[in-house]
């Protein structure tokens, strides 16, 4: 009995300890130092997003709802209490206009650091009845805490320092190898896992809090503050723990002249004065700005004013080369940038060695291995090319870029005389295309004829006329098959209708004329000629004596 006594008793106390325990849990939880209202004004909501959607796609904006406000207001509140400098620098120099929008299929925050603007899909503000609260405040809290490191750092001025790159990159490295010698980069290896966080424990070992922080400096500096702050229990380096508390968690100081005159130039820019912006980003510059992101920000600037800007496309040379010496380790996005600029001005090994060297750190991007195998065909590299495609289309099989890889890669084995392959890479693409594209019939005629297959080129070539009746080399082609089965009433129809397309092209001009001529009205053929001589009279002599009717050539 006493006993019995003695476990009640016990077990009361234990009971009054928990509550007491609990109590205190909800009084910490409750008990925020909540950001002033200084700091929240700086946070603007809005309920249109005005310019190119870009990263918000073609999800639909919404309308902010008090409730979501305030979901949004508590979670800010919560950064705030842990490290309330992190929210002072995201606002330091500029408001940030918050958005909330709808897509499905994004489980993203997404912050815009040039404008200082950040997006949030509807998976953020879902309830989670399933999940515990704790549980429901870090997935909240850790890609807000992720996107405020990307606002307080927007020209990735600490994300590239040589501070942190010294603690950062080797950890990143051995992350990288290890996926690579799968064959993936970390993009991929994020993209294909089974679970969000399959491969995570890869980067655990090297003290970095999830997988996505190999992929980039400035992810890896997000990912590892908004885990200091959310997660305690998972391990952050003491060196790279120090970095971030110096630069983010502490309130910050004075404001840098720097970063105040390029938060000014990007104002500038997004408003529309395009030549006050480039004189605050040279100000900038001269201010001491040696930021790899300073640099990738201007040379958007002179890539989307090349038509008003002198020596726009020069200078954006110029900052995408700084930028990507700054951020050489990231293998940053600039590099496939300059790629496309040297393509622009007829450089393409330049743009081939820049691709290389974005794949090299990224392993595989689909868009950037077609890119590079275009390059290869203008350098006459069939080869090189034909690998590239083989890769894009064995790694992709079900991208929407699939059909046209194939037409590519179909294409290069035309040159190299490889019919049976091309015909079969164009059978694939029309078969996966998800509706007829004309294009795609015209190269497989094309095919066709270079096999002698003139019934199959002629439907078709009939099937593009189909589906587009303004495609004009479908009826100049489909009129010389008529001619070379003597079906001359039907060459003429396709090339009136090519000439009517293209009034001026020699080729049809002489074509009908010889036409016409050989069926007997040498009047409307005398008038034609006299067309063509008007245009060009050595080449209609030339082109006379090369175009044959009635003999099927």
């Amino acid at each position: 009995m006493q006993e019995q006594m003695l476990i009640s008793v016990v077990r009361g106390v234990v009971q009054a300890l928990h509550a007491a325990l609990l109590l205190s849990v909800i009084m910490l939880s409750t008990a925020l130092a909540a950001a002033p209202d200084s700091i929240k004004q700086r946070f603007e909501f809005l309920d249109n997003y005005q310019k190119k959607p870009g990263l918000v796609g073609n999800s639909e904006v919404k309308a902010w709802t008090k409730k979501d406000k305030a979901a949004f207001l508590h979670y800010l509140d919560m950064i705030y209490d842990r490290a309330p400098g992190l929210i002072e620098r995201a606002v330091q120099y500029r408001p940030v206009r918050v958005y909330r929008y709808s897509n499905p299929k994004s489980q993203n925050l997404t912050a815009i650091p040039n404008t200082q603007e950040l997006i949030l899909a509807d998976w953020w503000f879902i309830s989670r009845g399933n999940v515990t609260r704790q549980r429901r405040d870090i997935l909240n809290m850790q890609p807000l805490a992720h996107e405020m490191f990307h606002l307080a750092d927007p020209f990735a001025s600490v994300s590239y320092s040589k501070e942190w790159q010294a603690v950062a990159a080797p950890r990143m490295q051995k992350v990288r190898d290890y996926f690579k010698a799968k064959g993936m980069g970390i993009f991929e290896a994020r993209k294909t896992s089974k679970t969000f966080d399959e491969h995570d424990p890869i980067a655990h070992a090297q003290n970095l809090p999830y997988l996505w922080a190999a992929y980039a400096m400035y992810e890896a500096l997000a990912e590892s503050g908004a885990t200091m702050i959310v997660q305690k229990h998972i391990k952050i380096a003491p060196e790279m723990r120090k970095i971030l508390k110096a630069n983010f968690l502490d309130r910050p100081g004075k404001k840098i002249l720097a970063k105040i005159l390029a938060n000014q130039a990007l104002s500038a820019w997004e408003k529309g004065d395009i030549k006050k912006a480039v004189e605050l980003f040279s100000k900038t510059e001269k201010a001491g700005a040696t930021w790899g992101k300073f640099y990738s920000f201007r040379a958007n600037l002179w890539n989307a004013n090349r038509s008003v800007l002198k020596d726009a496309l020069r200078n954006e040379l110029l900052d995408l080369t700084k930028a990507i010496k700054i951020m050489a380790f990231d293998g940053p996005s600039d590099l496939n940038a300059r790629a496309r600029l040297w393509a622009l001005i007829g450089q393409p090994k330049l743009a081939i060695k820049d691709y290389s060297d974005y794949l090299n750190v990224h392993v595989f991007m689909a868009d950037v291995v077609y890119k590079r195998a275009l390059a290869y065909l203008n350098v006459g590299d069939l080869g090189s090319a034909l690998k590239d495609f083989d890769l894009l289309i064995a790694r992709e099989p079900n991208s929407p870029k699939t059909p046209i890889a194939y037409m590519a890669r179909s294409s290069v084995k035309v040159g190299l005389k490889q019919f049976d392959g091309a015909l079969q890479d164009m059978n694939k693409a029309i078969s996966l295309s998800p509706k007829p594209i004309p294009r795609l019939y015209f190269q497989r005629a094309m095919i066709w004829q270079k096999k002698k297959d003139t019934a199959k080129a002629l439907a078709d070539f009939s099937k593009v006329i189909e589906l587009n009746a303004e495609f004009f080399d479908a009826y100049f082609r489909r009129g010389f098959i008529f001619i070379s089965l003597k079906r001359f009433d039907d060459a003429i129809r396709d090339f009136e209708a090519a000439h009517k397309l293209k009034p001026r092209k020699l080729g049809t001009i002489i074509t009908l004329a010889l036409l016409v001529k050989y069926k007997g009205d040498t009047s409307r053929a005398d008038a034609l000629l006299r067309t063509a001589n008007k245009i060009n009279p050595a080449l209609t002599k030339k082109l006379m004596e090369s175009i044959k009717i009635g003999d099927g050539k």
